[in-house]
């Protein structure tokens, strides 16, 4: 009988073990997700900004060249 309390005492350490790992991984898990989320928004800013930034030089590209005519 002994035994079979020692065994289920190693099996529920090994349990809360593994339940602690499960955690970190989910906790992990939630990080990794939030700095998608960050850098999915952040790539989208950059491409508005590029786009606004190639307007810009290409109005003043138009501008130059009807200077030059």
């Amino acid at each position: 009988m002994e035994r079979i309390i020692e065994e289920n005492r190693r099996l529920h350490s090994l349990m809360e073990e593994k339940d602690k790992k499960i955690s970190l991984l989910e906790f992990r898990i939630q990080q990794i997700m939030k700095d998608s989320v960050s850098k999915s928004e952040e790539q989208l800013r950059l491409q508005k900004e590029n786009t606004t930034l190639l307007r810009a030089l290409s109005n003043i590209t138009a501008a130059k060249k009807q200077q030059q005519d």
